[in-house]
């Protein structure tokens, strides 16, 4: 019975945890976000690979964007040797001239959005040596960051403003076939610099998480009454109330839940003849639920977004290389 008081008082109590993070964090998500990207099969030493990804990461942030994993558009990075030298001297010195080339685009479809170079030399002992050092001469604060990040900025909001309808109707049919996780995740993340196209898609957002918590609700019911059946006992109320204690309290089932819960309890009650303590609280009222539904739906993204892998097209990726805009 003790058990079965905790599930009460659990299945009763709960409510979604939403809007774990802090609001600076939101803010953070809401924003244009890029992610850093080299092409695994890119001849750059490892090294060299870290110290770009790194570099990446910073300008993104520097200017104002912010820098994340399993974004659509990403920046990337390619370099040529230009030349090198050895000194006179003695040791040898090996100079090198490189050409780092990033690139911002579509990660999917391969539309390249800006680009710029940074030229950089380096000087070490070894040809190996002096590439690296080079490398690391790459400077944050160089203006060809700023200049190519403000150009991408620009394309990618026009990118959201113009093509809402597609993302919108792209993520419902993700929900249509039960991918709930990938078509909020796509929804969140509009950033909410384009108004209109962030207001549309954080309601979408909102709606598909009700579908998905309407949905793993009836699952849940299903399966409780189906441990309940096995023995309608207390040993059965404990394994059906542990499906029970998991339906969210915005969920369609949820007053299912409750029935079968006040069921079982009953039932248990005129076998152990034991008085239930507790009172059961309100749901949210409506004017706060709309708002609860878009930041749960919020979480749902910040956690598909850990666990998501983009695979970028990188036949057209490797095209940008060639390309100058």
């Amino acid at each position: 019975m003790k058990k079965l008081l905790i599930i009460a008082c659990t299945l009763f109590v709960a409510m979604p945890l939403f809007a774990q993070e802090k609001a600076a964090n939101l803010d953070d998500k809401q924003r244009i976000c890029i992610t850093a990207f080299m092409d695994p099969e890119i001849e750059i030493p490892a090294t060299a690979q870290k110290i770009l990804l790194d570099r990446m990461n910073k300008a993104i942030l520097k200017n104002g964007l912010g820098s994340s994993e399993g974004e659509r558009f990403i920046m990337t990075a390619n370099v040529n040797q230009l030349d090198v030298e050895t000194t006179a001297t003695a040791p040898v010195m090996y100079v090198v001239e490189l050409e780092a080339t990033f690139f911002i685009g579509d990660g999917i479809d391969g539309t390249l959005l800006s680009q710029g170079s940074i030229n950089v030399k380096g000087a070490d002992d070894s040809e190996e040596k002096a590439y690296l050092d080079a490398i690391k001469k790459i400077k944050v604060n160089d203006p060809a960051f700023k200049r190519m990040i403000t150009i991408a900025k620009e394309n990618i909001v026009n990118y959201y403003n113009t093509k809402c309808n597609f993302i919108i109707s792209g993520a419902q049919t993700m929900a249509k076939n039960q991918q709930y996780d990938d078509a909020i995740f796509e929804l969140t993340r509009v950033p909410d610099i384009c108004e209109e196209c962030y207001k549309r898609s954080m309601q979408e957002a909102a709606a598909v998480y009700q579908k998905k918590i309407d949905e793993e609700g009836a699952t849940l019911i299903s399966q409780a009454r189906s441990e309940w059946s096995k023995g309608q006992n207390r040993a059965a109320a404990d394994k059906a109330g542990a499906y029970l204690v998991k339906i969210n309290p915005q969920s369609k089932a949820y007053a299912e839940g409750v029935a079968l819960f006040n069921q079982m309890d009953n039932s248990i009650k005129a076998k152990d003849q034991q008085a239930w303590d507790y009172k059961m609280q309100k749901q949210q009222n409506d004017a706060n639920i709309e708002q609860a539904r878009i930041e749960a739906a919020k979480e749902v993204a910040v956690a598909q977004a850990n666990s998501k892998k983009r695979h970028y097209s990188l036949i057209t990726i490797r095209k940008w290389w060639g390309k100058k805009k």
